[in-house]
C-alpha cells in the first residue's frame, strides 16, 4: 500500500476497516503520518488527518 501511495501522489486517502491491519509496527505509523494521508477508520467512525485534533490522535494512538 505505501509502494502504491509513493508512485500515485494524487491518492490521499486511506479506508481501513480493521485499524490493527493498518499500523504493524511503529515504523508504519511514522511512514503514513510522513505521506500526509486521510486515514478513514470505518468501524469508529473516525477520520484522522493533519487537522485532525491532537486529543482524537492520541485516542487513536492509544487503541492501536
Amino acid at each position: 500500500m505505501v509502494k502504491y501511495l509513493r508512485k500515485h501522489p494524487g491518492i490521499r486517502s486511506v479506508l481501513v476497516e480493521k485499524t490493527d491491519r493498518l499500523y504493524r509496527n511503529l515504523k508504519d505509523w511514522v511512514t503514513l503520518d510522513e505521506l500526509d494521508v486521510e486515514i478513514h477508520l470505518a468501524k469508529e467512525g473516525v477520520m484522522l488527518s493533519r487537522d485532525s485534533r491532537s486529543s482524537e490522535k492520541f485516542m487513536h494512538a492509544s487503541r492501536s
